[in-house]
Parts: C-alpha cells; structure tokens; sequence
C-alpha cells in the first residue's frame, strides 16, 4: 500500500494515527497477530518479523538499526542483486516480534529516527520516503510460506514555491520527483 500526496496532506497520520493506534499500520498488525494467533492454537508455528526503511536523498538508511532516533550515525544499507537475481538492501535489520505491542513499540522507537524538516505547510514534514514491512513465516512440516505486507509513507509531493521547502536534489532525485507528482 502507498500513501501519497501533498504535503500535510495527512499520509503519515493515516498510516501511523495517533500515538500509533488507529492508523493502517496498526490495524493491519492487529490483524496479523490474531491470525498468528490462530495458526499457533492448531499446533502450527508463525513467526511475525518488522522492518523499517528511509530513503533520503537517494540513500537508503535501516530505521530498526538506530531507534534513539540518532540521525548522526544512521545505518546506511546497500542495493545490490544476489546470484539468483533478487535486488535486496544488503544489512538490512528485521526485528522478530512475538506481539502487537512489541512491534508498535519497534515502529514508534524507528519513526523518531526520520528525516523531518519545516515547510510553509506543516512544521514536521517528513522529507523522505519510508517502508514499513511486516512479515508472517509460517511453517507446516517442511513447507515455509512467507507473507510481507510493505507499507510505503512517500514523501509529500508540493510545489516548492507553495510550501518554501529548500535543498539540494541531483538531477536524479529531480527526476523521481517528477515522476511521483504524475
């Protein structure tokens, strides 16, 4: 699922909601609990694991690596494609959680780590684009079948002449930009 649109514009708070309780990541958590929950009542094992990524400036940074929202030695992760042609972010860090309030407690500790900034339009803009990712292993005798549900927080699309936002951007970035607003 992707939030999009203009800054202040309420992507964030759709997906996170007040302190975390009432937005899309944590009803689609609490779903994936209870059916955790299910699996584990008939004997069957699932383990429920999160992530959470930034992509500022181009770069991609891990947000459960650093969760005292310590923005100066942030976790940089790599893109690169494996031998058998998958593109992975190398280093990445997934947490193993064994309930809800764990794993809202893992995203609230890693949100404190992303890049805000001031515009005309909202005084804690979130300036990058972020993926929270939940994934659900279940094992049955020898089979494993993994689900991830990615959940993406784009940054805002604006005008910047509307919301006086400043920064440098590379011609790529300009390009991505583009790209989004269309």
């Amino acid at each position: 699922m992707f939030s999009d649109g203009q800054t202040s514009s309420g992507k964030t708070f759709t997906l996170s909601g007040i302190d975390l309780a009432e937005g899309v990541i944590p009803y689609a958590l609490h779903d994936i609990f209870e059916r955790r929950s299910e699996l584990l009542a008939i004997g069957t094992k699932a383990e429920v694991e999160v992530s959470y990524v930034e992509i500022y400036r181009e770069e991609c940074f891990d947000l459960l690596a650093c969760r005292d929202g310590c923005l100066t030695s942030r976790s940089k992760l790599e893109l690169r494609e494996t031998p058998q042609g998958e593109t992975i972010l190398d280093g990445i860090h997934s947490e193993l959680v064994t309930d809800i309030t764990q794993a809202i407690r893992c995203l609230a500790e890693a949100a404190k780590g992303r890049s805000t900034g001031n515009t005309a339009m909202n005084a804690q803009s979130s300036r990058s684009h972020a993926i929270f990712t939940a994934s659900l292993r279940v094992t049955r005798g020898t089979g494993v079948v993994v689900s991830k549900l990615h959940l993406v927080d784009l940054a805002g699309s604006e005008r910047a002449k509307k919301t006086l936002a400043t920064g440098r951007y590379t011609q790529r970035s300009l390009a991505l930009v583009h790209m989004i607003d269309q």
